[in-house]
């Protein structure tokens, strides 16, 4: 494919700090990732809304930039284009992400540089999708103990759990398997730290 080539070329700009993925919007599904570091690949639902108001400005121009968590908590800055239409309707979006948790505490200017304004046109991108919402609260829980998912111990997983249980993402069909393998911890872990959050909470467990 055409584009595969410039995927290619953007995530070598920087290695290792930007991601470039080519939605098909006809399928729904990755066409192709270059610099993958979300957790994806080409042939996974592409978790787009299937809507996209302001079709013909984003084909004209690019949407962004809009802040999003990666699967780790990380905070992403985002870029997309429409690069392909068949008539009036998009076919192919390009996503760039690029990794910026590590610069926000640097100066003013890289400061900026991760600012959480966002452009309102990019939110049907992330709408409905529980695992932004779960990568947001992973970054949050984090954030708060003000340590990384590397060096998080097994209190700071057992509250990020409790927050996602919390949330309701637990109980979405995929959901433990996905935060699990985020979490570097087995599902049965997984559950077994949900069953004490649980009890301890008074809950039933589901």
């Amino acid at each position: 494919m055409q584009y595969q080539a410039l995927c290619d070329a953007l995530a070598s700009l920087i290695p290792g700090r930007i991601e470039a993925v080519l939605h098909d919007l006809r399928t729904g599904r990755i066409a192709y990732i270059a610099g993958a570091f979300s957790n994806r690949m080409a042939g996974d639902p592409s978790l787009l809304s299937e809507e996209l108001p302001h079709a013909s400005d984003i084909a004209d121009g690019a949407v962004g930039p809009y802040v999003k968590r990666n699967w780790d908590g990380q905070r992403l800055r985002s870029v997309s284009a429409v690069v392909g239409r068949d008539g009036d309707t998009p076919t192919l979006m390009i996503c760039i992400n690029m990794l910026t948790g590590d610069l926000e505490g640097a100066a003013e200017l890289l400061a900026q540089l991760t600012g959480s304004a966002s452009d309102p046109r990019a939110r049907p991108l992330v709408e409905g999708d529980w695992r932004e919402a779960a990568h947001d609260i992973i970054g949050t829980v984090l954030s708060a103990r003000q340590v990384t998912l590397a060096a998080a111990r097994k209190a700071d997983k057992a509250a990020i759990l409790a927050e996602l249980d919390k949330a309701g993402i637990l109980q979405i069909r995929g959901a433990p398997d996905y935060v699990a393998k985020a979490m570097a911890i087995s599902r049965a872990a997984l559950y077994a730290t949900l069953k004490d959050i649980r009890e301890t909470e008074g809950q039933d467990i589901r």
